[in-house]
């Protein structure tokens, strides 16, 4: 079985779900379906915070992110490739 990494846990979690999610919901639907077994790392103590790590970083500092910030509190996030992006965008 392939390792993922949380970046790819998180791309996972949200296209399967297709709707946005916090970092937190990403972790708990992940463990409800057993990705985090997947993991080539556990994160830690709070592997939700390193998710959020992950995420957050990306789409801050990588212009050609997969995500999209929609809301403050709690930040949740949103694949760019997914057809509801355009309008979630404009939320942010």
């Amino acid at each position: 079985m392939k390792k993922m990494t949380f970046f790819e846990l998180a791309n996972k979690v949200l296209t399967d779900e297709r709707r946005p999610l916090s970092p937190s919901e990403m972790w708990k639907i992940a463990v409800s379906k057993s990705y985090d077994k997947q993991l080539s790392s556990r994160g830690g103590k709070t592997p939700w915070s390193t998710l959020y790590s992950v995420v957050f970083l990306d789409q801050r500092d990588n212009p050609d992110t997969k995500f999209i910030k929609v809301g403050a509190r709690p930040a949740r996030y949103y694949l760019k490739t997914l057809p509801e992006a355009e309008q979630l965008g404009s939320l942010e």
